[in-house]
């Protein structure tokens, strides 16, 4: 029996708790034991149990769990000349289950029906996945499908949403995960002109662009560089071709390595990978069959080769690495990095959602994050206590209804802008804004305004008897958030700066404007009208 994790424990509890006929999606990242989650869901099943696997490799590690969760356990298997169809619980590939000739869903079902069908990396083959659940098409089985990488739009069409889900992020933070530690090396090869086939770079031409002596050299370089002291690093390369050459450059520098591919048959996969788990082997180049099922925790150097715009293999690859290993410290991702026209190759930046700098870990780099977040706050309400002194000042040395006005809201830090005479306006966004209005009586009413196409309401919040409080209370009361629309912002690359569209302009009167005039015209023209029907 294994020992479950917390989060296991959770996921378990929640597939448990779904009834019969319901889908779930589970989403846990590589490294996580989704393995043992399907395996105990599986042996504390009543009824009968289908598992579904994409490899050979996976199925063998599936039945592998289910015997060590359950030795006593009915377990066949469902692939090539495997035809264990009456078992309790049984474990297939998709393709031995959804090719044209396979009748063995059907022959499966002669033995009784599924209560449970598991399929793992459910985010592959989508189309083989849905031919196997319409097949079995039963009110009363309940389909789980497990994934790292839960980015398939397929998969909203087969399931909800996602019922329980952990990112690599908290299992790392947890120490489920061990720390990638990434080292971009910059390459002078060009992907300019390679084409973009279903969101991905054209095999065949990206191929052709990186497999050249020279980017193959810098690869055996960097590892010497940087990775020589790494026990198991897998270098994952874009074709067939590039691997054998990678792999024959690593051994021309007397670095033991071998190339494995979906060509080589079973026994020569066998022996390479047992040779690479050994240690025989300190680098062993792949095309493809590496990216998911493979499970060797020593492994703590992932060399990525193939440039990729796709999260989900970016994810899978680097999860390679990311299992803890006894005296494993972290993981090094040496990331070839070639030229490209504009940022469209996955990182680990992209994959965590903030920077990682040179050789930061995860870790490192999170906490830097925070820490300039917290500097920039402190930063903020130190201006702000700035501007409301300056805010006292200017209103001791205006007279607050004469042209000065417009002072108080041209020095403010936020963006507030005219609308007609001593009305002003500040947006929250697109449809939401606060107008300052200099009403009869020397009174400064402040109004709450909603602008969405027919919808237009303007309300009273309440009045003050001068300009400076009326702006203080909109900006640090009933502003609560602030925003692009509510900052100045003078930066070269603020929205406000582009230029108008060309469907824009067709409804203003400029030749020529930017984003935040058109807005501006929009909000003016309909707050006169809300001001002038109040009226």
């Amino acid at each position: 029996m294994f020992k479950l994790r917390d989060y296991q424990i959770e996921a378990i509890d929640i597939i448990n708790n779904y009834k019969n006929g319901q889908r779930i999606l589970i989403a846990l990242p590589t490294g996580s034991g989704k393995t043992v989650i399907f395996a105990q869901n599986a042996v504390t099943t009543n009824g009968r149990v289908l598992i579904v696997v994409p490899s050979s490799e996976l199925r063998e590690q599936t039945i592998d769990k289910l015997k060590a969760t359950n030795p006593l356990l009915d377990v066949g298997s469902v692939q090539a000349k495997l035809d264990d169809v009456s078992n309790k619980v049984i474990v297939a590939t998709r393709q031995s289950l959804t090719h044209e000739r396979s009748t063995r869903i059907e022959r499966m079902l002669e033995h009784g029906e599924f209560e449970l069908i598991i399929f793992d990396e459910i985010h592959q083959a989508m189309d083989q996945v849905v031919k196997i659940v319409d097949k079995i098409d039963s009110k009363e089985t309940k389909v789980v499908g497990f994934t790292a990488t839960p980015y398939n739009p397929a998969l909203r069409n087969l399931f909800d949403g996602i019922a329980y889900r952990k990112t690599i992020l908290d299992m790392i933070l947890k120490n489920y995960l061990c720390e990638p530690r990434a080292l971009n090396i910059h390459t002078n090869t060009s992907l300019t002109n390679v084409k973009t086939t279903l969101g991905d770079f054209n095999q065949k031409q990206l191929e052709q662009a990186v497999n050249t002596e020279e980017r193959n050299d810098l690869i055996v370089e960097t590892y010497k560089k940087y990775a020589s002291d790494r026990k198991a690093t897998l270098v994952f390369c874009v074709g067939i071709e590039h691997s054998l050459q990678v792999a024959k450059e690593f051994n021309k520098h007397g670095i033991k390595c071998k190339s494995i591919d979906s060509k080589l048959d079973t026994v020569d996969r066998e022996s390479i990978l047992r040779e690479f788990k050994n240690g025989e082997l300190p680098v062993l180049c792949n095309v493809g069959v590496l990216t998911t099922g493979f499970d060797h925790p020593q492994v703590d150097c992932v060399i990525m080769a193939k440039p990729t715009k796709s999260r989900t293999l970016y994810e899978q690859i680097i999860g390679r690495g990311l299992r803890i290993a006894e005296g494993k410290k972290d993981c090094l991702i040496l990331d070839m990095v070639d030229v490209v026209k504009k940022h469209d190759l996955m990182s680990l930046s992209d994959v965590f959602g903030f920077e990682i700098k040179e050789n930061e870990t995860v870790k490192e780099a999170k906490k830097r994050v925070e820490k300039e977040e917290d500097d920039k706050r402190i930063e903020f309400e130190l201006r702000e206590q700035e501007r409301q002194e300056e805010l006292r000042l200017v209103a001791e040395q205006i007279a607050l209804f004469n042209k000065q006005i417009a002072n108080a809201f041209e020095d403010s830090y936020y963006d507030w802008f005219n609308v007609q005479g001593n009305v002003y306006c500040l947006s929250k966004s697109s449809s939401y804004h606060f107008v300052i209005n200099k009403t009869s009586g020397n009174i400064f009413a402040i109004y709450d305004v909603y602008i969405n196409g027919k919808e237009k309401f303007m309300r009273l919040l309440e009045m003050s008897d001068d300009v400076i409080t009326a702006m203080e209370r909109v900006e640090t009361y009933y502003m609560k958030w602030h925003n692009s629309y509510s900052y100045k912002d003078i930066s070269d690359d603020t929205w406000k700066s582009h230029n108008a569209t060309e469907n824009q302009l067709r409804y203003v009167p400029f030749k020529k404007a930017t984003k935040w005039d058109v807005h501006k015209y929009f909000t003016k023209t309909n707050i006169i009208k809300l001001i002038n029907k109040k009226r």
